[in-house]
């Protein structure tokens, strides 16, 4: 009886010792070597905490899986947006669009990753990418003057605000920010009394609720620094032609 309960407990204790070079786990394994193909074609790298994260490590394995998986794209640029890792979600995103055809949400998304970190002219290209995959899109069109903007070229900016006002089929219900930043484009270029008209419009699409003290205020200030006098408010004008 002795001799069988040393048996056992001797089976039992070889059972658990790990077997010699065996991995314990799939994150022993090197992530750099393993991801290489999917950094490549992505055109990213990784720190290697980073990489064993649980949610980076699943999107990579599934791209280096399925190199044009859609879902797995967005989750590793959002699980990476969680890391502080924006630039390397947007190289991911535009890369893996560029290389399998889109979606159009990753490149929405790269191009919202480039203006978080201040890269305009990538912001720029890659919404470029996007207007020339659909010029009749508004929001693509207006994502392009965002990052014109920021990259300083308020010229071009501007034509892309005026083209996203065109477009818009409901101008009511169009975000002021576009008649803002057109308005403010103009200041950029110093043509303080046209940088009046887009908040003028803006108002005659809703006078009720949009004719306040603070958008006259607004109208004032630029024509005081454009020496141009207090324009009154006009019915909704198109500013600018589309450009090619």
């Amino acid at each position: 009886m002795y001799l069988i309960r040393i048996c056992v407990l001797l089976a039992l204790t070889l059972a658990f010792v790990p077997r010699v070079g065996a991995a314990t786990s799939f994150y022993d394994e090197d992530p750099d070597a393993l991801f290489a193909p999917v950094y490549n074609r992505l055109k990213i790298t990784l720190p290697t905490n980073i990489a064993r994260d649980s949610s980076v490590w699943l999107r990579l394995d599934e791209l280096r899986r399925e190199p044009c998986d859609r879902v797995s794209i967005i989750g590793l640029a959002k699980a990476l947006d969680t890391w502080g890792f924006r630039r390397e979600a947007a190289d991911a995103l535009y890369q893996f669009a560029l290389a399998c055809g889109g979606p159009d949400t990753a490149l929405t998304m790269a191009a919202d990753y480039y203006l978080k970190i201040s890269d305009f002219d990538k912001a720029a290209e890659v919404a470029d990418t996007l207007v020339r995959a659909d010029p009749s899109s508004a929001n693509a069109i207006y994502l392009r003057a965002r990052a014109l903007d920021g990259a300083g070229n308020h010229s071009h900016a501007l034509d892309d605000c005026a083209t996203t006002i065109e477009l818009f089929a409901n101008k009511k219900n169009l975000s002021s920010n576009v008649f803002l930043n057109m308005s403010k484009a103009y200041a950029a270029l110093g043509r303080f009394c046209e940088a009046a008209s887009p908040i003028q419009t803006w108002i005659a699409l809703d006078p009720v609720n949009r004719d306040t003290s603070q958008a006259e205020r607004l109208i004032a200030d630029y024509s005081l620094k454009g020496h141009c006098g207090i324009r009154r408010k006009t019915a909704p004008t198109l500013f600018l032609k589309r450009r090619d």
